[in-house]
């Protein structure tokens, strides 16, 4: 695989685990506009085992690598109109172009992350950006936290947003799991699953994806905290990892490729003009 260009990193370490976590102090358009950059987790170490990787050989900032999260949406887009900037909570400020909503635009203003704290367990890291829409102000505060202990690793993520209506976001993470064949990690769901998409149930009693890569949707999961189960590739070295959100579920998207598994679970909240609400993604060895 092809390098990551050089990003500074900041390194977490407890037990068997460490995390590689970029830093986007230095270079705060390294990253791109997709994910959130800050307590973005570049790997995830067990040990001598690298359980993360990226869904394709080169380095891309769209595709990501690690355990990224993201804002699925951006904000103010709507209220853009063509060549005005709008913000990707997390990531700074773009400048739209046409109607394509997605993370690609230019961007147009960087974004400065403080460090909270860091030791040699955990870390936290802090952003605000604003935008003037007319009269209109639009913005946001953004905390996020990643703290390791003897079982993995758990994400946090708080958000105040300013708003002059009710806003829908919907946020997930988007974890990729190495793996050698786009089937090869199996997966278990919480509760009652609705699966539409390339996943099946195989003879060991978990779903598997069975295209070469692409999305499967998870539904009927309102309620479920998780957790999900992924049953990691054994030409690896198997295991297992449970994923749990302490918030309940929206659904589940299931991305694959030959090499890495993603299950993205996906929160849908309605935030009301400075409210505060905060999640954490965790992310548990089984076995």
């Amino acid at each position: 695989m092809s390098a990551s260009p050089e990003i500074a990193t900041l390194t977490l370490q407890h037990g068997s685990w460490r995390a590689e976590v970029f830093d986007p102090r230095p270079d705060p358009l390294a990253l791109g506009a997709r994910y959130v950059h800050g307590c973005y987790v570049q790997q995830l170490w067990r040990g001598d085992r690298l359980l993360t990787t990226r869904p394709s050989r080169d380095w891309k900032p769209y595709n990501g690598e690690g355990l990224p999260e993201v804002f699925e949406r951006p904000f103010t887009w709507d209220t853009a109109l063509d060549g005005e900037e709008y913000l990707r909570i997390g990531a700074g400020k773009l400048r739209r172009k046409g109607n394509d909503w997605g993370p690609h635009g230019f961007q147009s203003a960087p974004l400065r992350w403080t460090v909270i704290q860091h030791n040699a367990r955990s870390l936290e890291m802090r952003c605000a950006d604003t935008l003037q829409r007319g009269k209109q102000t639009f913005g946001y505060e953004l905390t996020r936290a990643l703290y390791l202990h003897d079982a993995g690793l758990d994400s946090l993520t708080s958000l105040r947003l300013h708003v002059p209506w009710n806003q829908p976001l919907i946020w997930h993470t988007h974890p990729f799991f190495a793996q050698t064949d786009s089937g090869a990690t199996g997966f278990t769901f919480p509760g009652q699953p609705q699966v539409s998409g390339p996943l099946a149930l195989r003879h060991d009693g978990f779903w598997h994806f069975t295209d070469s890569e692409g999305v499967a949707s998870v539904l009927n999961l309102w309620g479920e905290r998780g957790p999900i189960i992924c049953h990691l590739d054994p030409q690896l070295g198997g295991g297992r990892v449970g994923i749990t959100l302490d918030r309940p579920l929206d659904h589940i998207v299931i991305y694959a490729s030959p090499l890495a598994a993603s299950p993205e679970p996906y929160l849908a909240h309605c935030f009301k003009d400075g409210e505060e609400t905060s999640w954490t993604i965790s992310y548990r060895w089984l076995d």
